[in-house]
């Protein structure tokens, strides 16, 4: 399928929180919340759906400078949001 086929599928499909399309489309990928005086973050639909029926994502793409098409499988983990950090090290 095509990526963006795709995306335009989650969209339709998975994502509900917005009327308009773009948005919607937007929110795939991510979006941000505020909760309290928080600003953070979300992943978005594609990689931070709550209960998907996926383990991973296949994508099939010709990295920049090169000539052939590659396979890469991408697992899907569940809301992970890994820990803190403050610099590149963390």
């Amino acid at each position: 399928m095509d990526p963006y086929d795709y995306v335009d599928l989650v969209a339709d499909t998975v994502t509900g929180n917005y009327l308009d399309h773009g948005v919607r489309v937007n929110s795939v990928f991510t979006s941000y919340r505020l909760f309290g005086s928080s600003f953070s973050q979300r992943f978005g639909d594609l990689a931070g759906r709550s209960f998907s029926p996926i383990e991973n994502l296949t994508f099939v793409l010709i990295p920049v400078g090169a000539t052939q098409r590659e396979t890469v499988t991408v697992p899907f983990l569940h809301i992970f949001t890994g820990n803190s950090f403050s610099d590149k090290d963390s």
